[in-house]
């Protein structure tokens, strides 16, 4: 079945990133470790003039602002919504910047042939992090502190 899971990971600006899971069987032999992918993650972007919120699912992305704009991603395109801009890569990948101290990159794996254990999802890094809350918590939060140069879930 399903499982679902929010992290959550803010600015002081108001920025949070938040990713639905989906749960995986694991790896035989390696049953003490539970497997998840993402399917969905939510960006929520709060600035003093104006609010975004970003939905990636791994059919499209949809930002919710002044309007509601729904882009496929089976077409490049830029959007430039100060502080946000967002560029999709045909069926390769997803940037968000927010100002110029915080990049997100949303990678779309597929599988030729998906199996239980090469499911269809979402890969999400940072980046760019400097301006993250070092108070940031939840699942994205923990990214933060227990990788290297760039974060990945």
């Amino acid at each position: 079945g399903k499982e679902e899971s929010d992290g959550c990971l803010s600015l002081p600006s108001g920025l949070s990133v938040n990713g639905h899971l989906m749960g995986a069987p694991s790896r035989p032999g390696h049953e003490e470790r539970p497997r998840t992918y993402l399917d969905v993650i939510t960006i929520v972007v709060e600035h003093p003039h104006a609010s975004y919120v970003v939905n990636i699912s791994q059919k499209g992305v949809t930002l919710y602002g002044e309007e509601v704009l729904v882009l496929p991603l089976i077409q490049q395109a830029t959007i430039s919504k100060p502080p946000l801009a967002i560029s999709i890569w045909p069926e390769a990948n997803i940037t968000i910047q927010i100002e110029s101290t915080v990049e997100f990159l949303v990678l779309l794996h597929h599988y030729s042939h998906p199996t239980v254990l090469q499911l269809d999802h979402l890969g999400f890094y940072i980046m760019k992090g400097q301006g993250l809350s070092a108070s940031a918590g939840g699942l994205l939060g923990k990214l933060l502190y227990e990788e290297g140069d760039y974060y990945v879930f």
